[in-house]
């Protein structure tokens, strides 16, 4: 037996020969300096749980705390953790790895605004930490609120200048911020400290892409593809970039990847909506859609979905609204926003980007793209707004004008007025003109059965979507999204203006006019000329808001319908049963 396993074996003695004295403090804190020395020390760390759970938490000597919250991180018991650290943390202020343990448990929990106070204090704590101030850069950024952000990560770049992960990260802020020129350098500077990162130049040509700048991206693209053909990822990304047809030599190769053994169900994920896509514009239908029932359902076993959660999600936001509006009377918020918002929602793929993008071609407005800043705000303070008293409901709403009020000046440039079009702000858009009657609010509206077949097609980044991923869900998260419309419109008459997509893209110059109406807007010959504004789109129609206005977009799932009769039969029974 080695030398430090003997010594592990009589350290283990020792703590439970004091644990049956019944000196649990003295074995804790034997136990705890011992797995300093022999971290992967399995029958320990039993024993020090054991011995832990038999007396109080509240009388474990603070080291012993510690340790044990240790241990609760690392198995993902993250309320647990938050709940003990929180009764601890103000006895030991001046204790940094309280707050640091705090702020990883609430990023876990994605809950970002708590991560970042708790991250911010364990910087003041710990000035010299670049992990920390890293941390405080992830959450920031999570949250949308990338100028903060930046300043994050500068500090952790001044601690650590070799650290290109953060370097990487903080371009991406400064993209998000529309500050290209510095953002392409900072990609620049990160790829030069780690040549061989492909995630990281990735990251890179999915920024060209954005503002963009196609033969950039191109060439990063094909960087990778050099050191790494099987790169199922960027190939997906070209394969946004290009327009195919039959017998094009990249389909073959994508279809020689995806038949390539080992590759992990987020590569064929991948590889699959990409082929679809393909297929799709080389004109066969059948193979095109068959790639994207393929992706679809490998994607929603990745990423399980409740509709009926959701469902309870929306009528709960329809009973809090209800409780909310009446403590509201007579009451105007003294926390000004230094710019008007526009909101901009609806289904995703509604024709929320290209109505972005003409409201971001006129001179006042700033483009501020799919802003996660309301739900945020307001997901925080709903048990206030819907179950509070009248003061700590209209205290709740200082606080969301204020956060949100943060947020619209994050977007940067001058502009007075930002439009935020993230779609799912349908959710709440009742709660707009009550909370921010300065506020327009346009609702996206276009054929069913193209709107769920977009997005049936469309691979979202964000897992936050996951009833796209079949249609018997899609067509109940569009009727539960039709319902809560038709609510918010009883509660709230007038607040909000329809648009219709496939009247917009009908009649161009009218319904601009009447949209620029309504958002208090002048009319300016530009927003004729969308796709000539050069601004930053992530979301997948940044190819359609770079040419001019494309009509019949709608009509093209009818090439489909022999595939899409059971989306249909579902939209008619949901309709059906909502009658």
């Amino acid at each position: 037996m080695s030398q430090s396993r003997m010594s592990a074996e009589r350290a283990l003695r020792k703590v439970r020969t004091l644990a049956r004295k019944g000196q649990f403090g003295d074995a804790l804190a034997l136990c705890s300096a011992e797995l300093k020395r022999f971290p992967q020390e399995k029958r320990l760390v039993a024993e020090f749980d054991a011995i832990g759970r038999k007396i109080p938490a509240d009388r474990l000597p603070l080291e012993v705390q510690v340790e044990r919250l240790k241990v609760l991180f690392e198995e993902g018991g993250h309320a647990a953790l938050i709940a003990w650290a929180s009764r601890l943390a103000p006895h030991f202020p001046r204790f940094p790895v309280l707050p640091k343990m705090l702020g990883g448990s609430y990023q876990a929990l994605e809950r970002y605004d708590r991560a970042a106070g708790a991250y911010r204090l364990a910087a003041l704590l710990t000035p010299n930490d670049a992990a920390v101030q890293r941390n405080v850069g992830a959450v920031l950024a999570k949250l949308s609120r990338h100028g903060e952000a930046v300043a994050a990560y500068d500090a952790a770049i001044r601690l650590d200048p070799s650290d290109y992960k953060t370097i990487g990260s903080r371009a991406i802020s400064l993209g998000a911020l529309s500050r290209q020129e510095e953002a392409m350098a900072a990609f620049e500077a990160a790829i030069a400290l780690a040549p061989d990162d492909l995630a990281l130049r990735h990251d890179q040509a999915l920024a060209q892409l954005a503002f963009g700048d196609t033969a950039a991206a191109s060439t990063s693209l094909s960087v990778i593809h050099e050191r790494m053909p099987h790169h199922a990822e960027s190939h997906f990304t070209l394969s946004r970039m290009r327009r195919y047809e039959q017998d094009d030599p990249h389909i073959a190769e994508m279809e020689a990847l995806l038949a390539r053994p080992g590759s992990s169900v987020e590569e064929r994920v991948y590889l699959h909506f990409a082929l679809g896509k393909a297929h799709d514009e080389a004109g066969d239908v059948d193979r095109a859609f068959g790639h994207f029932a393929a992706a679809n359902l490998l994607k929603r076993e990745l990423l399980p979905y409740d509709i009926e959660a959701q469902a309870k999600m929306f009528e709960d936001v329809g009973r809090g609204f209800e409780d909310f509006a009446p403590k509201l009377a007579g009451f105007t918020s003294n926390v000004a926003l230094a710019r008007r918002p526009i909101f901009v929602l609806g289904m995703p793929r509604s024709g929320t980007t290209l109505t972005e993008q003409i409201l971001a071609s006129h001179s006042k407005v700033r483009g501020g793209g799919e802003m996660r800043a309301l739900r945020d705000a307001i997901q925080p303070q709903f048990r206030s707004l819907a179950d509070g008293s009248e003061e700590e409901a209209r205290q709740a709403v200082d606080k969301i004008r204020a956060a949100y009020g943060r947020a619209l000046d994050e977007a940067g440039g001058a502009e007075p007025i930002v439009t935020d079009k993230m779609p799912a702000n349908f959710i709440y858009a009742g709660f707009i003109p009550l909370i921010f009657p300065e506020a327009s609010i346009v609702h996206l509206g276009r054929d069913r059965v193209a709107t769920c077949w977009s997005n049936f097609r469309q691979f979202f980044a964000d897992d936050s979507s996951g009833y796209v991923y079949d249609l018997s869900d899609l067509a109940r998260y569009h009727r539960l999204h039709d319902e809560q419309m038709a609510f918010w419109n009883r509660m709230v008459p007038g607040a909000i203006q329809r648009l219709d997509y496939e009247t917009l893209t009908d009649n161009q110059e009218a319904e601009t006019r009447r949209l620029l109406a309504v958002c208090g807007l002048d009319f300016e010959p530009a927003c004729l000329d969308f796709h000539n504004t050069k601004r930053r789109v992530e979301t997948a129609s940044r190819t359609q808001v770079q040419r001019p206005m494309y009509r019949g977009s709608s009509e093209e799932w009818r090439r489909y319908e022999a595939h899409l009769a059971p989306l249909v039969e579902a939209l008619q029974a949901e309709w059906a049963a909502a009658a």
